[in-house]
């Protein structure tokens, strides 16, 4: 692993994603995991065994001979008080957090509940991430649904991501509101999720049709079609014929680039605003609530404050943010930056997301 290591260094890779790093070690003597009522192997004997954190220290500070090095790493488990032992002093930089990207099903209330959680679990020391999607995963945008609304939730979430407390973690896709792949044949799948998903299905008497169905839905293919760049044969992404087909292919990055509303260009102004004020990067919250569908928080870091205001409704709010203005208050986001009174109800759009400076 050192000698990996140090050939994508010297090529001057500056960070490293480890894979379940937390499977590194195993108990030695190989004893065969036990399984749940379910069939679902559980992971006693290959997960968070004795020695593992020693392990990992070694491996970070083997990355860290180069300086400033960018260390992440999955870790097979999504109880936080597991996932930030192995961040901190000495040890990765940041873990994956699964708790949001594992929500089925979208809730304002799951959300924020998370993200209260995150906020209670780490130290100053320590920094969760924020992500949604991954290469595991179904695509946030087809798994929360909510039609005809989903463009607009999806920029809510990116709004989220780039201002809550976290570093963000954007998967390759979501920054266009690319959706889930749905093959229509299990000679097209390559993850061996999913086809082992059809032949399990084959073999307990299901149809093809319904094995099909059950093959899209554990497989991992859905959330791995190419990078769809423009409106061409094969969506910019290459000149012959990619592994997998391609998804949606009316959304692309050439067509919402020319679009001042787009999904993309939703992201390239908060990604803006998150580098141009250090609160919404690296501040701590002042405030995190929930209301009515509404959540808000503030971050601070020295003497700059950012409200947040993020509305999940499908109806316009007034938020009554009197409490938080003051005569140096400014709007940030979304349209122009402008002054707004201290005594000034914010009002959102259903679907909205506002940032201020207070």
């Amino acid at each position: 692993m050192f000698a990996v290591i140090d050939f994508w260094q010297a090529k001057g890779v500056d960070g490293f994603r480890f894979d379940v790093i937390n499977f590194l070690k195993t108990s030695g003597k190989f004893p065969d995991n036990p399984y749940d009522e379910k069939g679902e192997q559980i992971h006693r004997y290959d997960k968070d065994q004795e020695g593992i954190l020693e392990t990992v220290r070694e491996i970070c500070a083997e990355c860290r001979r180069r300086p400033e090095p960018f260390l992440v790493g999955e870790v097979g488990s999504e109880d936080l008080q597991i996932l930030k032992r192995y961040s901190g002093k000495g040890l990765l930089d940041a873990v994956f957090n699964f708790n949001l990207g594992s929500m089925e099903k979208f809730s304002v209330k799951r959300i924020f509940a998370e993200l209260k959680r995150m906020e209670e679990a780490y130290t100053d020391e320590q920094t969760p991430t924020l992500f949604f999607s991954s290469h595991d995963m179904s695509r946030h945008i087809s798994r929360f649904g909510r039609p005809p609304h989903e463009v607009e939730t999806a920029k809510l979430i990116a709004t989220l991501m780039l201002t809550a407390r976290g570093i963000p973690f954007i998967y390759y896709g979501d920054e266009i509101g690319m959706r889930d792949l749905y093959l229509d044949d299990v000679k097209k799948m390559k993850d061996v999720q999913g086809i082992a998903a059809y032949e399990m299905a084959i073999a307990s008497g299901k149809t093809e049709g319904e094995a099909l169905k059950i093959a899209n839905e554990r497989g991992r293919d859905k959330s791995r079609s190419p990078m769809q760049w423009d409106g061409s044969e094969f969506a910019g992404f290459s000149v012959a014929s990619p592994w997998l087909p391609l998804s949606d292919q009316s959304v692309h990055v050439e067509g919402q680039r020319k679009d001042p509303d787009s999904l993309f260009n939703h992201y390239r102004r908060l990604i803006r605003l998150r580098k141009a004020f250090p609160a919404l990067h690296a501040g701590r919250y002042r405030v995190l609530r929930e209301r009515d569908g509404v959540i808000f928080y503030i971050r601070s870091h020295q003497e700059e404050k950012i409200l947040v205001v993020l509305n999940f409704n499908g109806r316009s709010v007034s938020f009554p943010a009197g409490d938080f203005l003051s005569e140096g208050s400014e709007w940030l986001f979304p349209g122009e930056r402008r002054r707004i009174r201290p005594n000034e109800l914010l009002k959102l759009a259903p679907f909205e997301g506002v940032i201020v400076k207070i």
